[in-house]
């Protein structure tokens, strides 16, 4: 997966949350997601997940918000997320 969009944010980003030691780290995924043939990849909290920035009005949780992914061979594809609170009890840097 190359990249995502999401309705209501000016940029979005897809990050990996790792254990490194016993730290929790939190970066970008440069260069997109790779996702082998005949694999699904998933989306959640404290793994891979989408960064929202610059949001032109907060999303509630449970609320489903429109956006695309944009694939090397499938191209671009409509999707609603679903959006969920980030978990407030685990350490992140980034």
């Amino acid at each position: 997966m190359l990249s995502i969009a999401v309705d209501g944010a000016s940029m979005t980003m897809i990050h990996e949350m790792k254990m490194e030691g016993d730290m929790m780290k939190m970066h970008e995924v440069q260069g997109g997601l790779t996702i082998p043939a005949g694999k699904t990849v998933e989306l959640q909290p404290k793994s891979y997940h989408v960064m929202l920035m610059g949001l032109k009005a907060p999303f509630m949780e449970g609320e489903e918000v429109k956006g695309s992914l944009t694939f090397a061979k499938a191209g671009k594809v409509d999707v609603d997320f679903e959006v969920v609170a980030a978990s407030a009890n685990a350490p992140m840097k980034h």
